[in-house]
């Protein structure tokens, strides 16, 4: 602590300093500073006010709080903070001296006074950066962040892909920043560097390479980053709501004694509990605090409230609490529908389009000529509408694989489909008109197309408006592999209500395997035309689900023998991280819960081990983390093994829990959890941090925001969704599964130009589905 005779001698110095020129103190700030145990970090804003002095803004957990008495005097700066607590009125004040590129001082708050610093804010955020390469205009985004050690990050993210940047830093008001480009992959390469200040909000400096300097300038993309990214939203839950019987902790940002739960409607106190904490959050930066009220079953809207904090959004204690976010987010698949008229009323707003891309596809870069081939229908595959045979069929697979573990249900789910008043139920009418979609993407010789797309990304208009031309892409074995898989198990998913068309799928999966034994090799894609998103990988794994579903469909040994010599190959079974270029723990979960009685007991076994071992890391990995989200908080290498997945089909395979489409992953861990709940039952920790992932994208996290359109609290507003940024109606089009923070837990922007983070996707959206299936009534 200070003393009093040193205080005295800021006073002091600021009251005799000559006026300074106050035009480098304007614009955005961090002060850091700690009361207590913990460290925070501030922003502050200041600017001029109506008659030409100093005025500012504290960003707290309150919100933005003004600043009073904020005086420059020669190299002295003070201002003065106060807020309400309690009733109380609590005055926070600075008084501190310009040092290099920075103020020094202290901050005072009652009796405690403590040493404080304030530094110019990062440019942190999205820009959109514009620089002249040799002879024409580039435009791409750049993304800077922080690091789990506090440090700068840096991405160049154009439509071929994200680069890491390197020695990012800002000091004096200058953003620098080194990007490395290797040809071929080898080691010859070279380094642009980046140099810019910051000068009215933009980033404006030169670009330098082997090609000589040029000029650059970013202009941002979304408001600047905040550390304290949640702090309007101290009180951090499911907004959603909880089951009556199941856990409830909601994450707390600052530290107090006592929470209570209120009734919402009323006010009235249900029950009251002790804040536990601290909690050293490592990858959020943050210590937390926990508030458990798993004891109120009673059904009902209720809300925490705290004392310093207020109170926090309201939720829903109910038996039915995920059966509306369930039939929303299958809706959500409905409206991603192509080739046909679609309308849903939701929450006053009615979102709509007519029929679009009844052209689909064009045979260019398939066959000789300029044709056209019936592909019209299935779903949009993301923001954008192209459509991709991978990506759709690891969607149908794990909307599929819900509906064999739940179809309970799912079975009387009711949809805004015109197929709705068919025997067919409803959910799988929904999955039908993708696998109708597939069908058309085989070719004559049992090969299938890998997409339907523009040859680049369209632009931001409504589907029926996109009139540029859609091509058929060639495939390669990843796409057919898949292919097979989806329509393999579908057939014996369909066989019950409509006979022919499960004999329809079965052959087609037949045919397109008997072109896959003729091509045991891994044939990539040809994409050179396009440059829309790649989807695809090596084929080993995709092979193995292919030959699983066939075995599981069809009961023949042939399959059965090709399918546990591929899984005895596997050095591990189960990957607690997967997505659609890695699927082969859909092979293995397929293999385990099948009732055929002619599979090998030792590989069952080691499949079974390896589940339970991974569902045991996911339980560990919530209940390790500040939010519970069932995810690693670091990158790490694995090597891999016969069957998986590794970049490119070479070398390690990369894990990184804020990878690009982190949301789904968080509700595709579900898929492993359920499995290991119904072959070990009194597990019931596998059901609790099935719950936890929901909890987390629900509000759970440090947004304290839900992570799907149009549910909970503070849902995205602004998706990357070319129909929600190009229609009438101001909210987004509801039910769709952001992508969620990428490449850290602090870098989610809500902007529709951040596809990185907040893009959305047919096949996140189907891992929810499993996820809230689960526990739907």
């Amino acid at each position: 602590m200070i003393s009093g005779r040193a205080w005295a001698w800021f006073v002091l110095l600021a009251v005799t300093s000559a006026m300074a020129d106050s035009s480098n103190l304007l614009g955005q700030w961090e002060i850091s500073y700690q009361f207590g145990d913990q460290p925070r970090i501030v922003t502050l804003q200041f600017q001029r006010g109506p008659s030409g002095g100093l005025e500012g803004t504290w960003s707290a957990a309150r919100g933005e709080l003004p600043l009073e008495n904020v005086q420059l005097a020669g190299d002295a700066l003070t201002f003065q903070q106060r807020e309400q607590v309690r009733g109380n009125e609590r005055i926070t004040s600075f008084l501190g001296r310009r040092g290099d590129d920075c103020y020094e001082g202290m901050l005072s708050r009652g009796q405690d006074v403590v040493p404080a610093v304030i530094r110019r804010r990062p440019p942190i955020g999205e820009w959109l950066v514009t620089y002249q390469r040799t002879s024409r205009e580039d435009t791409i985004t750049l993304r800077i962040g922080r690091g789990l050690d506090g440090q700068l990050t840096g991405q160049w993210i154009s439509e071929r892909g994200v680069d890491e940047l390197s020695n990012v830093t800002f000091s004096h008001n200058q953003l620098t920043f080194e990007r490395v480009r290797n040809w071929g992959g080898g080691d010859r390469g070279y380094s642009t560097l980046f140099e810019g200040n910051l000068e009215d909000g933009q980033i404006v400096g030169t670009v330098t390479s082997l090609r000589g300097r040029s000029p650059f300038v970013a202009r941002p993309l979304s408001d600047w980053f905040s550390p304290d990214v949640g702090a309007d939203e101290p009180i951090r839950l499911n907004s959603v709501g909880y089951l009556p019987d199941a856990m409830k902790v909601a994450s707390i940002s600052s530290a107090d004694e006592r929470f209570s739960v209120v009734r919402a409607e009323d006010g009235q106190t249900v029950y009251e509990g002790t804040i536990s904490g601290p909690f050293e959050n490592v990858d959020t930066h943050e210590r937390l605090y926990f508030a458990d009220f798993s004891a109120v079953t009673e059904p009902g809207t209720y809300q925490l409230s705290i004392d310093d904090l207020g109170r926090s959004a309201p939720f829903r204690i109910a038996a039915d609490v995920y059966d509306q976010p369930l039939q929303l987010t299958v809706t959500a698949m409905s409206l991603w529908r192509c080739g046909q008229a679609v309308r849903f009323e939701y929450q006053d707003d009615v979102f709509e389009h007519p029929p679009c891309h009844m052209e689909d596809a064009w045979t260019d870069y398939v066959a000789a000529g300029h044709e056209w081939s019936d592909a019209t229908g299935g779903w949009h595959d993301a923001g954008d509408y192209n459509k991709y045979v991978i990506d759709a069929s690891f969607s149908v697979g794990s909307m599929l694989r819900a509906w064999e573990m739940f179809s309970d249900h799912l079975r009387d789910l009711v949809l805004p489909i015109p197929e709705s008043a068919d025997p067919l139920p409803d959910y799988l009418s929904e999955i039908k008109w993708e696998l109708d979609w597939l069908l058309k993407m085989q070719a004559p010789d049992g090969s299938v197309y890998l997409k339907v797309s523009t040859l680049n990304y369209g632009p931001f208009v409504l589907p029926q408006d996109e009139t540029t031309p859609r091509h058929l892409a060639p495939g390669g074995t990843t796409a057919t592999a898949g292919f097979v898989a989806a329509t393999a198990m579908a057939s014996r998913i369909y066989r019950p209500y409509d006979e022919a068309f499960a004999e329809r799928l079965l052959a087609a999966a037949r045919r397109s395997y008997d072109f896959l034994q003729q091509k045991q090799q891994y044939t990539e894609a040809d994409q050179s035309m396009f440059l829309t998103t790649a989807y695809d990988s090596h084929d080993s794994d995709d092979r193995t689900w292919a030959v699983a579903e066939l075995w599981q469909s069809t009961g023949d040994q042939a399959y059965l023998d090709q399918l546990e010599a591929d899984l005895g190959r596997m050095t591990r079974k189960i990957d607690s991280q997967f997505d659609w270029d890695n699927v082969s723990n859909m092979a293995v979960l397929t293999y385990l819960l099948s009732q055929r009685s002619d599979r090998n007991e030792q590989i069952v076994t080691q499949c079974r081990d390896d589940l339970l071992a991974a569902a045991d890391t996911l339980v560990q990995q919530a209940a390790s983390h500040g939010y519970a989200r069932p995810l690693r908080e670091e990158s790490s290498w694995d090597d891999g093994g016969p069957g998986m997945y590794r970049g490119g089909g070479m070398g390690g395979y990369r894990r990184n829990s804020y990878e690009w489409g982190g949301n789904g992953m968080v509700a595709r861990q579900c898929m492993l959890l359920q499995t290991a709940l119904h072959l070990e039952p009194q597990r019931t920790q596998y059901r609790d941090t099935a719950l936890d992932a929901l909890n987390h994208l629900f509000g759970r996290n440090v947004y304290g925001r839900s992570f799907v359109t149009g549910l909970g609290h503070r849902p995205p507003l602004h998706p990357h969704d070319r129909r929600s940024a190009s229609d009438a109606v101001d909210k987004p089009w509801p039910g769709y599964l952001i992508g969620g923070p990428h490449p850290t837990a602090m870098d989610w922007n809500d902007q529709t130009d951040d596809y990185a983070t907040n893009d959305i996707a047919i096949n996140w959206n189907a891992a929810l589905i499993y996820a809230l299936a689960a526990f739907a009534k």
